[in-house]
């Protein structure tokens, strides 16, 4: 075999193996809806389109980003036995993208929230 056809092979075998990985991360589908207050009338969102939050579940990561700025928010992480096992106040102006690592909570299923006092949105989570 030439050089260039070693070289396509190789290629050819590394992307054929990249496509066969199963992607390992799942999209958190929040439940209830956000409300605003805008020129003295409530405006209701669906959270999914005010929050895009990923679960990782190869490197154990969760991902969060606000796509609009609500302000200060509370994230709160519980376990499946109800306890927190995490809880931050995030200001979603200065910080639309919130990586937070479950690796050291010990969590294997367990409730995401998000509440700025008024709303309060949540997803089930899993890692398997």
């Amino acid at each position: 075999m030439k050089k260039k056809q070693k070289v396509q092979l190789i290629l050819l075998i590394g992307i054929t193996l990249l496509t066969a990985i199963p992607i390992q991360s799942r999209e958190c589908h929040w439940r209830d809806t956000w409300h605003t207050n805008n020129k003295m009338q409530t405006i209701s969102l669906d959270a999914n389109q005010l929050i895009e939050g990923d679960l990782d579940e190869i490197t154990q990561v969760l991902s969060l980003k606000f796509l609009q700025n609500i302000g200060s928010v509370c994230l709160t992480i519980t376990n499946q036995e109800g306890e927190i096992a995490y809880k931050e106040t995030i200001q979603t102006g200065s910080t639309p993208l919130y990586v937070i690592s479950l690796k050291h909570l010990n969590i294997e299923k367990g409730i995401v929230s998000i509440t700025d006092g008024k709303n309060t949105i949540y997803s089930f989570i899993e890692l398997q």
